[in-house]
């Protein structure tokens, strides 16, 4: 991702935003578990702008998913399919199609 943000025309959104936690997006807010009116402000409108970008931008149909994993002694590749199949399945699919980065 960091390389995609690098590489990616600047008025494209995944110049701007391509990854990151609660703690790397609340940038000025002073606490994120005991935050005051205006930090409390700023949480709502950073919920606000990630979910906006989630409803926009994710779709299942541009999710790649990589694994790399030891399976434990006797577990079978098919348990993690399995597992990774029932965590990935709640990305919708808005059919959104293959998107231009350039």
């Amino acid at each position: 991702m960091i390389l995609a943000e690098q590489i990616t025309d600047r008025t494209h959104i995944l110049s701007k935003f391509g990854w990151g936690n609660l703690k790397t997006l609340a940038g000025k807010i002073k606490s994120i578990t005991e935050p005051n009116d205006a930090d409390q402000q700023e949480l709502t409108k950073l919920w606000g702008d990630v979910k906006q970008f989630y409803e926009q931008y994710y779709s299942s149909d541009r999710v790649f998913v990589v694994i790399q994993a030891m399976l434990p002694q006797g577990q079978e590749l098919q348990d993690l399919e399995n597992l990774v199949r029932e965590t990935f399945t709640i990305v919708p699919n808005r059919k959104y199609g293959i998107q231009n980065f350039a």
